[in-house]
């Protein structure tokens, strides 16, 4: 397999400019040219090609690289063990980029020769990351994107399933799959609206940025309706320095409260009993953590969700519970008001 410079330039994410640059300091000359006198790069430029790449983001100057594989020339497993290494802290998203090349690392190191479209795959998704982020952002998202990976692949496999169904973005499911995306992200990027910004920026614009992470553009733009309608009723309550303030970890807590409920529900007792009234108090602490006990953001939570189905929609404790805890917590407050003009 040939290529010509500039469908290199274009399968790996670098410019042409870079390439004929490579090749007049010597650092990277094609194997070949056309009868046209068109260069020609075969899979052993490539692979150099991709050595070049890893030890630049390794921070190497040029000059060094071409010493480098100079002397070391026919050691690639030792290039390539550095630049996993170095992937892991610094690129964003790397489960997908660093199994490639794991899986490059193990053929090099059984006396294999990785395909030209294996090497042409890890070198677009590693442009394109550093396209939108500095090395710094990048080490930082990966070190999160570890803790949070084992809750993204249930959500997307959940959102992929509303597509087949092809649910509504403003009903309850969706509302609830917008709901657990925004946390989930927030929670990833810590709070950073600007890094969170960039990184859907990157998302919409970039195919490689999705690999094989189950993010595709169409699921992308499925979940992204549902998250535009819940954000735009949400700033209608709460500022963004707000919204980033909301404590976006109690999915326990919310799953112990809808536990706690449904017991009551089966017991089919009324709002005003002692049992209905300790799921308001248990609630109401809940509210407390939600707006790290900051009372005005607190009233404003609590306005918007009292006026709005869309916020109630996509609420942690189901339609039914929710109903149910309102109704305990006016009874509460009917309680109060009879007691004080008794």
């Amino acid at each position: 397999m040939l290529l010509k410079v500039g469908e290199l330039a274009k399968r790996t994410g670098l410019t042409v400019r870079t390439l004929h640059h490579y090749d007049a300091i010597g650092l990277l000359t094609p194997s070949a040219r056309s009868d046209a006198g068109y260069r020609l790069y075969n899979n052993a430029d490539i692979a150099r090609l991709h050595c070049i790449q890893g030890l630049r983001n390794l921070g190497l100057p040029l000059s060094e690289i071409d010493n480098m594989l100079a002397v070391n020339g026919a050691s690639l497993p030792n290039i390539i063990t550095r630049q996993v290494h170095a992937l892991d802290q610094e690129i964003a998203r790397a489960t997908d980029l660093r199994s490639r090349l794991t899986m490059l690392q193990d053929k090099l190191s059984e006396g294999g020769q990785p395909e030209t479209t294996d090497w042409l795959a890890a070198l677009e998704l590693m442009t394109t990351h550093g396209k939108y982020f500095t090395a710094t952002e990048l080490k930082f998202i990966t070190e999160s994107w570890k803790k949070i990976e084992p809750e993204w692949q249930p959500l997307i496999k959940d959102i992929c399933a509303a597509m087949k169904k092809n649910l509504a973005a403003d009903g309850h499911e969706m509302q609830v799959l917008a709901r657990r995306w925004m946390d989930l992200s927030m929670r990833w990027m810590k709070d950073d609206i600007s890094l969170l910004t960039r990184w859907k920026e990157m998302c919409q614009k970039e195919p490689a940025a999705h690999g094989r992470s189950g993010v595709d553009p169409e699921l992308y733009q499925y979940i992204g309706r549902a998250i535009e309608l819940r954000v735009a009723v949400y700033q209608k309550y709460l500022s963004i320095e707000e919204i980033k303030r909301l404590n976006k970890n109690m999915d326990a807590q919310w799953a112990d409260l809808e536990k706690a409920a449904k017991k009551v529900l089966t017991q089919k007792l009324p709002a005003e009993s002692e049992a209905a009234q300790q799921l308001v108090a248990q609630w109401s602490v809940l509210i407390d953590e939600a707006t790290n006990y900051e009372p005005v953001i607190r009233e404003k939570l609590l306005n918007a969700i009292r006026s709005e189905p869309l916020i109630q929609a996509g609420a942690h404790l189901s339609v039914e519970v929710g109903d149910f805890i309102r109704r305990a917590y006016f009874a509460s407050q009917a309680a109060t008001v009879i007691d004080e003009w008794q």
